[in-house]
Parts: C-alpha cells; sequence; structure tokens
C-alpha cells in the first residue's frame, strides 16, 4: 500500500502476463494456503486416505483445483489480451473466496498419501493408473459427490429428500455426522446462506450452488471423507436400481 501526495491511498498493483503473475505470486499464495490449512489440518487430525494420524500432515489442492488452476481462473477476470491488471489486495480477497468451503478444495494427508495422490494424476487431472471404474467411483473426491448430490435430488421423490435432511439417516446410511442437506429460506442471501451453513464458525455445507427443488432450497453437507465414499457409491446405486 501507498500513499498518494494528498494522502489518498494506492493498494499494490500487478500488470504482467499469467505466467509473470504465477512466478512472482505463487510463493506468497503457498503462504496463504498455509496460513488457512493450518487450524483445518489440526481439525481433521487424521490422514482423510489412510486415517493415519501422522506427525506432520499435509494440505493438498483436490483435483481439478490445484492452486495454478485457481490463480488463472481469478486472473480470466482481469485479463486484457495476454496482459493482466489487478490489484494485489483484490486478488488475494478472491483466492481465499476460493478456498472456500475449505473442505471442497483441500484434502489433509500424510506426506505418503500426498506423494501418491499427485502422483495418480497428470498436469490435467487425468487418471493415469490402473485402477479399476468401481475403484475409483468409491473413492469419489468431495467435490464429485457434492456435484453428483446437487445432480440427483431434484429427481428424488419427498421421502428421500427428507431423508437426506435426517441427521440419524446420514450417520446410519454414510456414517457422516451431519445430515446430507440442510434445508434454508429460498430467497436467503449470501450472508443468510454462509450463516446456515456453520457449526461453531467451520463451514459444514457448502455456499455454493444452493438445490432448488420443489419451491424448497438446500445446502449440500461438505464433510465427506475416505471411510464414507463406498457408503455414498452403494446408496447411489440403490437409489438408481
Amino acid at each position: 500500500m501507498q500513499l498518494g501526495i494528498q494522502g489518498e491511498v494506492y493498494m499494490a498493483s500487478f500488470i504482467g502476463t499469467i505466467d509473470e503473475f504465477i512466478k512472482y505470486i505463487n510463493p506468497r499464495a503457498k503462504n496463504v494456503v498455509n496460513a488457512i490449512t493450518k487450524n483445518y489440518k489440526k481439525e481433521k487430525g487424521r490422514c482423510e486416505h489412510c486415517g493415519s494420524k501422522a506427525k506432520t500432515l499435509e494440505a493438498a489442492h483436490v483435483t481439478g483445483k490445484e492452486r495454478p488452476k485457481i490463480i488463472e481462473e481469478i486472473l480470466d477476470y482481469f485479463r486484457n489480451g495476454e496482459v493482466i491488471t489487478v490489484d494485489l489486495e483484490v486478488f488475494e480477497n478472491l483466492f481465499l473466496e476460493a478456498h472456500e468451503p475449505i473442505s471442497e478444495i483441500i484434502l489433509v494427508l500424510c506426506r505418503s498419501c500426498h506423494t501418491n495422490y499427485d502422483s495418480k494424476y497428470n498436469l490435467n487431472g487425468v487418471v493415469i493408473d490402473n485402477s479399476s471404474t468401481a475403484d475409483n467411483q468409491a473413492l469419489m473426491t468431495n467435490a464429485q459427490i457434492i456435484d453428483t448430490i446437487r445432480e440427483i435430488v431434484p429427481t428424488l421423490n419427498d421421502v428421500q429428500v427428507a431423508d437426506l435432511q435426517d441427521l440419524n439417516y446420514s450417520k446410519e446410511t454414510f456414517l457422516i455426522t451431519y445430515p446430507v442437506l440442510k434445508p434454508v429460506p429460498i430467497h436467503s442471501n449470501q450472508e443468510k446462506i454462509r450463516m446456515e451453513a456453520q457449526v461453531n464458525g467451520y463451514n459444514r455445507w457448502s455456499t455454493q450452488r444452493p438445490i432448488i427443488r420443489n419451491r424448497e432450497c438446500f445446502l449440500v453437507t461438505t464433510q465427506w471423507a475416505d471411510r464414507h465414499r463406498q457408503n455414498f457409491t452403494n446408496w447411489l446405486k440403490q437409489i438408481n436400481a
């Protein structure tokens, strides 16, 4: 930040190409990610893949939502041909918002699982191992599960939608600790949705793309871990039978 001659406040800005921006800003972006994931890693307390309570847990971006991809998506709003002109404070605020809810963007992994997770995909997010289709389906990411729920809920009957709002049903069916769906007033603004999505200051339901069904509005829980994925796949097969 700089002060002008008359005392006006000017925020630092960047002008250059995307590659130049990533080169110079990526170290700062890494520090921001480390800061926002510090408490989240403590909260999780174990690797989301193997369950290990390793002394050192690492934050891994979900495939398809890697840090450089998030940066590029934000910078598209500030592009003029090949040149980017962006206020750095504005960028950082958007970068922080792009990591909400954090459970959709970050996986907490031990170092071994982090290495294996990164090596399983090429730079375009394509699976490069030889796992079967069934295995891959059982290991759907948070984002994939959440998007699947968003797509399927409008097609479910009233009993099925009521079940997904029931805590006991969610625990018994998926082993998760929050109801899959949380109803909110249909005309809720973003601030109201943010408040409804939180428990003790942490987002437990996604604030993005609420589901609209028969003049009802629902948020989808983000609290999916590896131990839940096979149960979700089994449920999906059952309702599609």
